[in-house]
């Protein structure tokens, strides 16, 4: 009898705790599929790549191993740094409250038709370097603000500011009164 009540409370357990890893999985899935890594979607790069993760207390993964290779090392490495930075496990209450790990695969596949596309000419345009500037805040005496733009930015805010200055001179302001 205690058996058949040990039993029926693992099976309690076990179940709601299965259902919610299996909701995580395919939640996980779908946040997975848009974070595809850049440079293999440029390169055409799919298939099955198996990992295996470890997870804390709180089921925040800690480390990932790849365990099956997709045959693109590229897609393999970007697939642990995605699990490691995006996917959300559910809490370990079902094994003790204490770190596990979780194996799962990815079917990286490639997006069809007209969305691949332009998902590969956009990944081929880099984005422009960004250079930051500090400057004293006006109205303050130790305050900063820092300024973030990429260099046709700067060109553009440079060009406005140098405008500015040539309007005020021709209103009869001279430089040095």
């Amino acid at each position: 009898m205690s058996r058949t009540l040990l039993l029926g409370l693992a099976l309690t357990i076990a179940v709601p705790f299965a259902a919610q890893a299996q909701r995580a999985d395919l939640e996980n899935a779908a946040v997975i599929q848009k974070l595809y890594p850049a440079r293999a979607l440029a390169a055409g790069e799919q298939g099955v790549v198996g990992f295996e993760v470890a997870l804390d207390k709180a089921g925040h993964p800690t480390s990932c191993q790849v365990t099956q290779s997709s045959g693109f090392p590229r897609l393999d490495e970007e697939t642990c740094t995605v699990i490691t930075q995006h996917a959300v496990f559910g809490t370990n209450e079902g094994v003790g409250s204490r770190s596990s790990t979780h194996k799962g695969t990815i079917a990286w596949t490639l997006p069809s038709g007209a969305v691949a596309s332009k998902l590969a000419a956009a990944v081929v345009q880099a984005p422009a370097k960004v250079t930051c500037r500090r400057f004293v805040k006006s109205g303050t005496i130790a305050g900063y603000e820092r300024v973030c733009m990429t260099p046709a930015q700067w060109d553009e805010a440079r060009l406005d500011s140098k405008a500015n200055f040539e309007e005020l001179q021709g209103k009869g302001w001279k430089q040095g009164m």
